[in-house]
C-alpha cells in the first residue's frame, strides 16, 4: 500500500466508513460517563541543542463510552526554533493517547479514575502508527476520540492487548496495540 493509499484509507474514519462506520456511529450517542478534569500534561524536548519545544495540554474533560472515549482539551505551545508555528506535536498527542487509554482502562474495568492518586494501571504502547496529513494548529477546545476495537486477556493474570484507532480534530490519526497492566 503506498502513502496515499494509506492516506486515503485512515482518513475514511471520519467519514464513517472505517470499521463499518463503527467509529463515527460511537461518538453519536450520548456517553456512558463524563469526567471533568483540570490536570495538565506537559512534555519538553529539544530537536537541536538551544531548540527547545514546550508544550502542554490543558485537558478539561473526558466522555466515555463502552467502545470509545473523547478527550476536549486546549493546548499551549512555545519553542525557540526559527520558523516552527504553533502546533499540537506527535509527541505530546502520543503521550495524552497513553492517558486516554488509562483513563478507558480505569472506565471498562471499574476502577476508580483519579488522576491525582497512585496509578493503578501501565500502559505500553507496543505498535502505533502516525498519519499527520496536516498540522493541528487550533489551541482551544481540540478533540481527541478513540475507539477502542478490541480489548484482548493475554496468557499472563491482569494483562490486556488493547487494539484502538483515534482521530485529533479530523487531521491527526494514531491506529495501534498496547499492552494494559492491572497494577
Amino acid at each position: 500500500m503506498n502513502a496515499q493509499e494509506r492516506l486515503a484509507q485512515v482518513a475514511s474514519v471520519v467519514n464513517g466508513s472505517f470499521g463499518n462506520g463503527e467509529f463515527q456511529s460511537i461518538f453519536e450517542k450520548p456517553p456512558v460517563s463524563v469526567i471533568k478534569e483540570s490536570t495538565s500534561n506537559n512534555v519538553s524536548f529539544n530537536v537541536m541543542p538551544n531548540s527547545e519545544v514546550e508544550e502542554k495540554l490543558h485537558v478539561k474533560e473526558y466522555r466515555l463510552w463502552d467502545n470509545g472515549i473523547e478527550a476536549i482539551f486546549d493546548r499551549s505551545f512555545h519553542t525557540t526554533m526559527d520558523k516552527s508555528p504553533s502546533h499540537l506535536t506527535f509527541i505530546t498527542a502520543l503521550i495524552h493517547m497513553q492517558k486516554m487509554l488509562y483513563v478507558y482502562m480505569c472506565h471498562f474495568q471499574n476502577i476508580e479514575y483519579d488522576p491525582f492518586k497512585k496509578e493503578k494501571l501501565k500502559v505500553w504502547p507496543t505498535i502505533l502508527s502516525i498519519d499527520m496529513p496536516k498540522l493541528v494548529t487550533k489551541s482551544n477546545n481540540i478533540s481527541h476520540k478513540m475507539w477502542i476495537k478490541d480489548v484482548n486477556p493475554m496468557i499472563k493474570p491482569n494483562y490486556y492487548l488493547v487494539t484502538a484507532d483515534t482521530v485529533i480534530d479530523e487531521d491527526v490519526f494514531i491506529n495501534g496495540q498496547a499492552v494494559v497492566i492491572k497494577l
